[in-house]
């Protein structure tokens, strides 16, 4: 495009160049048509050379103008018939590649209630016996995972948000009896939005760009998940595991992490803004958010409430903590250098020095 300007230019330029020299020399070339007329005396009679450059280019102009601009137009029109024909393709390689996931998809539903339907797979407990039952399904399970795994490395995140509603529905991924272990899982870019994933384990899932936002996560096993760019808006965190989660460059805004099991927890670089870590409680249950060793460097937290968490060697090395309260929580060993804690506020606390803290 710039080097086809400059073309254009260049030649509007000569052309130009042309025309001014041209008109500069006309007092003195008549044969340019531009001068002055030759008067013959005594008759009064104008005199031009026989033909002239202005004659020529009247003669010779127009036909070059009109060959020109034909040629630009029709070149013009071909590059927007290329760019139209490259969109149809491209279009008709998305609806190809949409179709590919959508029966990818419907193949791995159909597949997996057949078994399903025929009792091949379910949750075996213990180490099964050598060429038993159990054996046989355990080798069926694996090989359910392995193809599930590989369904979803080729899925959008649209078709993913459904394959995982689809085995969270048939309860495969309950911890307490797993069919189906989901370790690794790629979910980037999963729609998830608004679904229940409420118990289920996901272990070591990859759940970048995920749309997470007004999910139910409660009691969700998420050790070790990648959740970097994830949205999590609105989403229930009640006594969720997070435990070696990684949320690091998140922004994170009105959400409350209830008795989550968050140790060794990052945070870095995170935006976090009016979010709550406290205490759950349920009937007489009651369970801290357990925050050990727990990493908010460089965090930037604006009114950030910390109840009855425990943040034993938690690091919150040149995190900004503005209006941020700590209140009957451990912060035994909690790494604050060298953090601003002029707008921190620390009630009933310990470990923090000596004795009890209040700031």
């Amino acid at each position: 495009m710039r080097k086809r300007a400059f073309t254009t230019f260049s030649v509007v330029a000569i052309c130009a160049s042309i025309l001014g020299g041209v008109l500069y020399s006309s007092n003195r070339c008549d044969w340019t048509g531009f001068g002055r007329c030759t008067t013959i005396q005594p008759i009064g009679v104008l005199v031009r050379p026989s033909k002239t450059l202005w004659d020529w280019f009247a003669l010779l102009g127009v036909p070059v103008a009109v060959a020109a601009t034909g040629t630009l137009l029709a070149r013009a029109e071909k590059l927007r018939e290329e760019k139209r024909a490259e969109r149809r393709k491209q279009d008709d390689r998305e609806l190809a590649q949409d179709q590919q996931n959508e029966n990818a998809l419907q193949a791995y539903f159909d597949r997996v209630t057949d078994l399903l339907t025929a009792g091949k797979l379910r949750h075996v407990q213990g180490d099964p016996k050598p060429d038993s039952d159990d054996e046989n399904k355990v080798r069926v399970n694996l090989a359910v995972r392995s193809r599930t795994l590989a369904t979803l490395r080729r899925l959008d995140g649209a078709r993913k948000g459904q394959l995982l509603q689809f085995l969270s529905e048939l309860r495969m991924m309950d911890p307490d009896r797993p069919v189906l272990y989901m370790r690794g899982a790629d979910l980037r870019g999963a729609q998830l939005s608004g679904q229940s994933l409420w118990n289920n384990r996901l272990w070591n899932a990859d759940l970048r760009c995920a749309d997470l936002s007004s999910s139910h996560l409660d009691e969700a096993d998420l050790v070790e998940a990648d959740l970097r760019d994830a949205n999590l808006t609105g989403a229930s965190l009640n006594c969720t595991v997070l435990m070696k989660a990684n949320l690091s460059g998140l922004t994170i805004k009105q959400l409350k992490f209830a008795g989550c099991m968050a140790e060794q927890v990052k945070f870095c670089d995170a935006i976090l803004e009016d979010v709550d870590f406290l205490e759950w409680v349920c009937g007489e249950t009651n369970r801290r958010c357990d925050l050990l060793l727990a990493d908010f460097s460089g965090a930037t937290m604006k009114n950030v409430r910390f109840t009855g968490a425990y943040l034993h060697e938690a690091k919150f090395v040149g995190a900004r903590l503005i209006k941020v309260t700590f209140t009957n929580c451990d912060l035994t060993d909690v790494d604050f250098s060298p953090a601003d804690l002029t707008e921190v506020e620390m009630l009933h606390c310990w470990g923090l020095g000596n004795g009890e803290q209040q700031l």
